[in-house]
Parts: structure tokens; C-alpha cells; sequence
């Protein structure tokens, strides 16, 4: 008999979260050694619109028992005693620094699982000094729960060369929408906050690019590609971010006095599958991958854009640094920086810092990788191997099993040890 494990979480959402819970849950089912029940959850206001018919046979509508083992993909705040032996799954936060909830939340169970060394990191060193009203010292709060990282994981089935379908929709769109052969990169969501503020950076990016290549021929100018969306994820939200470039450029021609046209900036919005951004990642227009990114618990679209060996300018900072090669990638220097309070939330605490880029360092940047191409592509072929002998899915799925095997071990073995009852002898009446 195999031990039941009940996995909480957003197997469904549209979110980062739910691109996680999805491959823990494929993970957990693939190594075939528990009764796995899947509770679905929500993820905030993301819609609930991926489909996961490999995982529906699991889907439960609540348990009999308490589970051997619970496996929770959650904030650490929310993080609960479920199972007997208890695990919450979390990228933390990506500030230099984790509330104080987070810590309280992670010493509730018995393990907790984060997806990099950064993560690791920063919820293992986090200190909050309780103190009286006099100012003394009277606590100190911080995790006690041991922390292991496992990584998100990639398809290398769907994401390679050999898988792109030059007929699909999205290829044939950037053909026929987009002039430009050179094309910069960016995948991620860009989040309502002043310019320069917002965690991934992406305002500044589109001002920085457009400051780049200002005076360059229209003919001889790249692009740059934003596969983005804000937290609705609407069509509708669309014209929004239309407008977020539009007040850039506006306010870039104030800053230099410029009356001329910038380089071009498109907008990819909308739920695209993996095959189809593989489609997008091997574009032959798709010459490079940058993020301005302040701070990440992994980021997994980078990742999957590493196994096509292409350029990546990347912020010096964070969790992708576990995959991110330096040898094999531009990573752009900064410095930390207190987060704006408009960017402050349950997971982003006011007192956290986060890393801001260089910008003329990334103007130069940006510059040189158009101008020497063939030096930066050689330079990052080697990614691929590198990505794929130690990121894959099936890398993961070892990693996961090698540390279940050591903190979930004794639950199994009592979960299927053989019960043995010793019935007293019976004796014949006199």
C-alpha cells in the first residue's frame, strides 16, 4: 500500500505559482510512490484556465484522513500542519529580505521547498528582533524549518529547436507584423508601479533600448519584443501597456530634446502555450533574451529561452544566477535599492531592497551585442548542454526524489509495513 500525499495548490492558474504547483505535481506523480490527491486552489484574481488532463485522475474533492504526507504550494504565510509530515513549496519573495509572516508561516510545518539558492538564502538569514515597549530585545524570530531548493524544471520535449512549427500562428504573426530582423526579448509581467519600479524593470528596459538606438537609421534599428501582460491578464489590459510605451517615448523625447522616432517596441499579450512560445524563443527575428529583472525566485521563461544557445542580458542578481551561466551570458552590474512602497506588498516588505541595473551599462550592453552578434552567440552556445544536463525536467524529478527520499523516508516505511496482530493462544476449557 502506498502512502497518500495530498497536494494543495493552483494547478489550474494562469500564474507563475501555477506554473509551479504543475511541475511539482508532475513530479511527484511521475516518481509513482504515493496516493496522490491534488486539492486545487486558487492564485489571487488569475484566472483558473489551464487545462491538466495528465493530472485530473488525482483531483480530489477533499480527504478522509490526515494524508502521510502534505505537499502545499502556497505564500508561507498560508502555510499549514495538513499532513503528518508537512511541506510547503514557495519561491519567498524577491527582496533582500521576507516578512515576518513568511518565517512564522514556514516554522508551522516541516520542510519547505524553494525553486533556487537565492530563495534559500534569503528565507534562511531573514531576522525579525522582537522587541518590549522599553526597545529591549525580548525574541528573535526566523525559520527553523529546514530548506531545500528545487528548481523548476524544463521540457526539453517542448522546449528545442527541432520542435519549432514554423506554420503556427504566433511564428507567422512575428513574420508578417514585425520588419525587423533583429529582435531583443523580454517575457514577464508588468505590474502597475511608478517608472524604474515595477520588479521586473520593464519601463526603464523600453526606455533604455529606445535611448539606445535612437540614432541609428530606421532601417538599421532592432526591436524589441515584449511578451507581457498585467495582473488581469485582459485583452483590454493590452491597450494599457500600449499607453505605458507611449508616455516612455513622450517623456524620452522631453528628457533629450528629441523630435525624431524611436526604435520600434511590440507587444505580444495573451496565453500562449509552451509549444508556442518555444515557436516564439526560436524565432529566427529573436536574436537575444533581457530582462532588467530586480529580483526573481527563478524565472522560468529564461530558463526555457537558455535551451535555444542565443544571447542573454541578464541583471547580476537573484535566483536565475543558479542557472544564468556567467561564462556563457551578459549579466549587467547594480546596485540594491529600497523598494518604491507603491511596490510593497504581502510578499514585498516595505524594509526590502532589490537590485537596479546600471542603465548606461545596459545602453552600452544592448548596443554591443547588436553590433558583434557572432561574438555573443558563440559565447552563449554552450548554454545549451549546461541547461539541459542539469535544468531539465528529468533533473528536477531526480532532485525531488533524492530529497523526499531523505526527509519523507520513515512516513513511507510506515505507511506500507506490513501490519502484524499477535492474537493471545486459545486454551481448551477444562
Amino acid at each position: 500500500m502506498k502512502p497518500t500525499l495530498a497536494f494543495i495548490g493552483p494547478i489550474n492558474s494562469l500564474s507563475g505559482y501555477g506554473v509551479h504547483a504543475r511541475m511539482v505535481a508532475r513530479a511527484l506523480v511521475k516518481l509513482d510512490k504515493w496516493e496522490i490527491h491534488i486539492l486545487r486552489t486558487n492564485w489571487g484574481v488569475t484566472p483558473n484556465t489551464v487545462q491538466t488532463p495528465d493530472l485530473d485522475a488525482h483531483v480530489s474533492n477533499g480527504l478522509q484522513h490526515q494524508p502521510e504526507i502534505s505537499v502545499q504550494v502556497a505564500l508561507p504565510s498560508e502555510f499549514r500542519k495538513i499532513g503528518k509530515y508537512s511541506i510547503g513549496v514557495t519561491a519567498v519573495t524577491e527582496t533582500h529580505v521576507c516578512p515576518a509572516s513568511f518565517m512564522e508561516g514556514s516554522n508551522k510545518i516541516d520542510l519547505v521547498l524553494v525553486p533556487s539558492d537565492f530563495s534559500k538564502l534569503v528565507l534562511g538569514t531573514s531576522v525579525l528582533e522582537m522587541k518590549n515597549p522599553q526597545g529591549q530585545i525580548t525574541d528573535v524570530l526566523k525559520c527553523q524549518t529546514p530548506i531545500e531548493t528545487v528548481f523548476e524544471g524544463i521540457d526539453l520535449d517542448v522546449f528545442n529547436k527541432k520542435s519549432v512549427n514554423k506554420k503556427s500562428e504566433i511564428y507567422q504573426t512575428i513574420n508578417q507584423t514585425i520588419p525587423e530582423n533583429f529582435c531583443y526579448l523580454f517575457v514577464g509581467h508588468w505590474l502597475d508601479a511608478p517608472l524604474g519600479h515595477d520588479r521586473k524593470d520593464v519601463g526603464m528596459l523600453v526606455k533604455t533600448f529606445m535611448a539606445a538606438f535612437k540614432d541609428h537609421k530606421p532601417t538599421e534599428r532592432p526591436a524589441l519584443i515584449l511578451k507581457t501582460s498585467t495582473a488581469g491578464f485582459s485583452y483590454m489590459e493590452r491597450d494599457k501597456i500600449l499607453q505605458h510605451i507611449d508616455d516612455i517615448r513622450i517623456k524620452l523625447s522631453s528628457e533629450l530634446q528629441y523630435n525624431g522616432n524611436f526604435p520600434n517596441v511590440y507587444v505580444i499579450n495573451g496565453d500562449l502555450s509552451d509549444s508556442e512560445m518555444n515557436d516564439v524563443y526560436n524565432h529566427h527575428k529573436v536574436k537575444c533574451f533581457v530582462t532588467f529583472t530586480k529580483g526573481e525566485g527563478y524565472c522560468l521563461p529564461l530558463a526555457e529561452f537558455s535551451t535555444t544557445g542565443k544571447p542573454i542580458i541578464a541583471s547580476n542578481h537573484s535566483g536565475h544566477l543558479d542557472f544564468v551561466h556567467a561564462s556563457y551570458s551578459t549579466l549587467l552590474p547594480g546596485k540594491l535599492e529600497q523598494i518604491h512602497p507603491r511596490s510593497a506588498n504581502e510578499w514585498l516588505p516595505r524594509e526590502g531592497h532589490w537590485f537596479t541595473v546600471s542603465y548606461p551599462y545596459a545602453m552600452q550592453t544592448l548596443r554591443k551585442v547588436y553590433e558583434n552578434y557572432p561574438k555573443y552567440l558563440s559565447k552563449s552556445q554552450p548554454t545549451v548542454n549546461w541547461i539541459g544536463q542539469n535544468f531539465s525536467f528529468d533533473a528536477m524529478v531526480k532532485r525531488l526524489d533524492d530529497i523526499m527520499e531523505t526527509y519523507t523516508k520513515t512516513q513511507r516505511q510506515n505507511a506500507i509495513a506490513p501490519m502484524t496482530i499477535t492474537l493471545p493462544k486459545l486454551t481448551k476449557p477444562q
